[in-house]
């Protein structure tokens, strides 16, 4: 028998159930009794190769939350018994560490803020979470952001977080060495895998695709979570893999694997991955809480990019990943709270071109009017 709890941070606290291979299981809010044929399908299995709705379909239906349904979130934080705010935050399977070090080292707590800290899940996902009033801020991507926005959903983004860099790399396009898969315009009629179909990563493939004289609709494309990637591709399920770190360096580490191209880096230098963000009448009734929480953010960012942590930051992937602390990629993603606006400017003109969004809103449109920008 397995099962799915509550679990909130990992340090020092009780491991997560694990399916066969080491695998995460996604967490729940309740516990959950589960037959291990279910758990097997869980979205968090390798063996889970599935296709699901495109981003779009999803965002129209979430904006008619955000518009419908917007009376069922709460209208503020309320204040814990010790006169801190308590506000509910979602974090995904990449760049969560500067959130986690801030929990970790007291600095939300420095801040007049009780954070309660949950695992999420992609980026569209924690931006339902956000609309249906059971998360404050959450983990979302630009991609995600700016088709949100563009369908209705009213929700900003608060801070950056993750952002693309112009000298190392970060994420990939994947393949098995003995594929016969050299470059991109070899893509045609692969499959080949994202997190989370239309997502962060996409549009910059498919401008990348696009320069090799390969059609997006010549791919195919499914949706596979990072954490079931490597078996995925191991296995033969997909040709190819985008993964992000700290997926990225386990995959390439692997002699088995090769990298064929980066479009991201190539394509988005500068330009915010993930990012913080709630929703616009959250904001309204917390702006206090969401500048601590930015406060907070820095801090952990600071500590983070300090060379004499990076034995901490990988205890910290240790817990989350479970994964033995020293076989942990030591390689950080640059992080920054404030966003390039120029940068986002380029990012969202791609996806206008090579993603699902026709009419995105101008960029200051989709920050909150706080956020911190360059």
């Amino acid at each position: 028998m397995y099962y799915r709890r509550k679990m909130h941070l990992w340090f020092g606290g009780a491991s997560p159930p694990r399916v066969a291979g080491g695998h995460e299981v996604r967490l729940k809010e309740e516990y959950t009794h589960m037959t291990r044929s279910n758990l097997l399908r869980s979205p968090l299995s390798p063996r889970s190769v599935r296709r699901r709705f495109a981003l779009v379909p999803a965002v129209a239906a979430f904006a008619l939350l955000a518009s419908g349904c917007a009376s069922s979130a709460p209208a503020s934080t309320e204040a814990s018994g010790d006169g801190a705010e308590e506000i509910t935050v979602l974090y995904a399977a990449i760049a969560y560490e500067p959130l986690l070090i801030a929990e970790q080292q007291g600095y939300f707590a420095d801040a007049g803020l009780n954070v309660e800290i949950k695992r999420g899940g992609p980026p569209q996902d924690n931006l339902a979470q956000a609309v249906g009033g059971s998360a404050d801020i959450i983990t979302a991507a630009w991609d995600t952001m700016v088709a949100s926005t563009a369908e209705g959903m009213a929700v900003r983004v608060v801070a950056g977080n993750s952002i693309v860099s112009d000298e190392i790399d970060t994420s990939g396009v994947v393949v098995r060495d003995d594929s016969g898969l050299k470059d991109l315009s070899d893509l045609k009629g692969a499959t080949v895998a994202f997190d989370s179909l239309g997502a962060g990563g996409s549009s910059e493939f498919y401008a990348a695709l696009d320069a090799a004289g390969v059609r997006a609709d010549e791919v195919n494309t499914v949706a596979v979570p990072y954490a079931g990637m490597a078996a995925s591709l191991e296995n033969g399920q997909v040709d190819a893999v985008i993964p992000t770190e700290p997926f990225y360096s386990q995959l390439i580490g692997d002699d088995a694997n090769e990298v064929i191209a980066n479009p991201v880096r190539e394509t988005r230098a500068g330009a915010p991955i993930t990012l913080w963000a709630a929703t616009d009448a959250w904001l309204e009734e917390n702006a206090d809480a969401a500048e601590a929480f930015v406060e907070a953010l820095q801090k952990g960012i600071d500590f983070y990019d300090d060379p004499a942590n990076l034995e901490e930051v990988a205890k910290i992937r240790a817990e989350v990943t479970q994964v033995p602390v020293d076989e942990v990629s030591r390689s950080l993603p640059p992080m920054r709270l404030a966003v390039d606006t120029d940068a986002a400017v380029k990012a969202t003109d791609q996806l206008a071109k090579f993603g699902t969004v026709s009419e995105p809103l101008p960029v200051d449109e989709i920050l909150w009017s706080a956020a911190p920008v360059l």
